[in-house]
């Protein structure tokens, strides 16, 4: 007769074995019928390779993203619990999270947190994507696909804003919609389907509690279910090929590949910043089951992800101004951090130039990205004639400072003297002097690169000078003389 302990595990292991179907043994088949037949596991393949896995590969900054939308999930449904989407009881109930629910403040911190965070590792996740080339066919929808997933990701958090219904948030909201207001023959509709009505009153707060809480999460989650699966289904994450001392004296190159290879995923890696690069057998590279090795680094991951944001949660309060009043403007009255470097624009360009066409143009060309060959190819830009492509560059820049000089109401100094920056570090790739690592590094770079980094450089002075450089009237500041507004 089986003691007692026999039996206790005997009915652990059926229950196991009832949920996950195989039991937890060190085999390589057991491992692959585990990922194969897990409803969370099967999105990832049964083997990767090693190289696949490396920390600085991807920082895992698409996984992260979606850990913090997890995370803003979990943290959200807890919140609903103690929140009326109602004037004023918005407000009210924002009170009583901070003084009367248990650990209400850490748990609203914990959402506002994570909802910042999540956009900035989403802008780095496309960096990253961009500047590695991983864009390339077979992946070019995939592309589109997340410039897609980053504006829902921006509108989700931006419909949180509203929420609180504080001054910080009414105001904020104020500056969004009235750019959507300026938008060329469909503005002003727009405007009225977001608010519901002509003011920002019970019928805004509601929609946009019903876009922030059902409308958008629901897009938002189909869209990275299927981002994940078009990554499965398109050969895994890009690979550069390894160097190797035979390749080039100085490094990878970058050889032009008939448009007609580019579609055999099985065959493909890329050469960094280069074109795709067809070898023969990849069968030799060392593989790895992803199960445990890759889902413990992620584990790992998601774990270090949520200690930093509780302990920010813990030491940074979220912001929550007075309660909303129609009657008294702030002054500044800013947007939230990623939409700062538009409100940045207004003051050099007509609010349907800055608020309208630049960021449309900006996703258009964005999403475009992976449809010219010339960003498919990416070769040097100083491979042929580089002395007569350093006159044209030089001439393209002067061309790009005049606009963005004489164009608007004064000259645009975030957007020219990044633009100066890259140009200069371009032209030092084209002079036959500069050796070593740098000097290969800065010849081998292709004209798409250098563009994406300008925009990164502009975007991001266009933030900081509107975020801590502007003060009343939108004047500037010095804000370690007079603080930030």
């Amino acid at each position: 007769m089986p003691s007692l302990a026999q039996t206790l595990a005997n009915a652990r292991l059926r229950v196991w074995r009832s949920v996950f179907r195989h039991g937890f043994t060190s085999s390589n088949r057991n491992r692959s019928l585990i990922v194969l037949s897990n409803f969370f596991l099967h999105f990832h393949p049964v083997k990767a390779r090693a190289r696949a896995m490396r920390f600085t590969r991807t920082f895992y900054l698409g996984g992260l993203s979606a850990a913090c939308f997890f995370i803003l999930t979990l943290s959200g449904t807890f919140l609903m619990f103690y929140y009326r989407p109602a004037v004023p009881q918005a407000y009210h109930d924002m009170k009583d999270l901070a003084f009367v629910v248990p650990s209400g403040t850490f748990l609203r911190n914990l959402h506002r947190w994570t909802a910042h965070v999540m956009i900035a590792l989403v802008l780095l996740h496309m960096a990253w994507t961009f500047l590695r080339g991983a864009y390339r066919p077979p992946r070019e929808f995939n592309w589109v696909i997340g410039v897609g997933l980053f504006v829902v990701s921006v509108l989700l958090s931006y419909t949180g804003y509203l929420l609180p219904w504080d001054q910080l948030a009414y105001w904020a909201v104020t500056v969004g919609t009235n750019m959507v207001a300026v938008t060329p023959l469909v503005g002003h509709e727009l405007r009225l389907l977001l608010l519901g009505g002509h003011a920002i009153n019970d019928n805004a707060l509601l929609r946009f509690y019903v876009l922030h809480c059902v409308l958008l999460p629901m897009v938002l989650a189909i869209g990275v279910g299927l981002h994940v699966w078009r990554v499965r289904k398109d050969g895994g994450i890009y690979l550069p090929r390894e160097a190797r001392d035979h390749d080039h004296p100085h490094g990878p190159t970058e050889a032009p590949v008939p448009p007609a290879a580019l579609a055999t995923p099985a065959h493909i890696v890329i050469v960094d910043d280069g074109a795709p690069d067809l070898v023969a057998d990849l069968g030799d590279e060392p593989m790895l089951m992803t199960f445990p090795h890759l889902l413990v680094r992620e584990l790992v991951a998601f774990l270090a992800l949520s200690l930093c944001l509780v302990l920010i949660s813990l030491r940074f309060d979220a912001p929550l101004a007075a309660l909303a009043d129609p009657s008294r403007t702030p002054n500044p009255a800013k947007a939230p951090w990623y939409f700062v470097g538009v409100q940045e624009l207004l003051q050099y360009y007509p609010p349907v130039v800055a608020g309208v066409v630049l960021p449309s143009l900006l996703v258009v060309a964005l999403a475009i990205v992976p449809y010219f060959q010339v960003n498919v190819e990416r070769p040097p830009v100083w491979q042929t004639a580089p002395f007569r492509r350093l006159a044209l560059l030089w001439l393209g820049i002067v061309a790009l400072s005049w606009v963005f000089c004489f164009t608007g109401a004064r000259p645009v100094w975030a957007i020219v003297v990044p633009l100066w920056l890259v140009g200069v570090t371009m032209s030092v790739g084209a002079l036959p002097w500069p050796s070593g690592p740098f000097g290969v590094w800065l010849r081998t770079r292709s004209l798409p690169f250098w563009i994406f980094v300008w925009f990164l450089l502009s975007a991001a002075t266009l933030t900081a000078t509107g975020f801590f450089f502007r003060g009343p009237s939108w004047s500037f500041t010095i804000p370690w003389r007079d603080g930030i507004y």
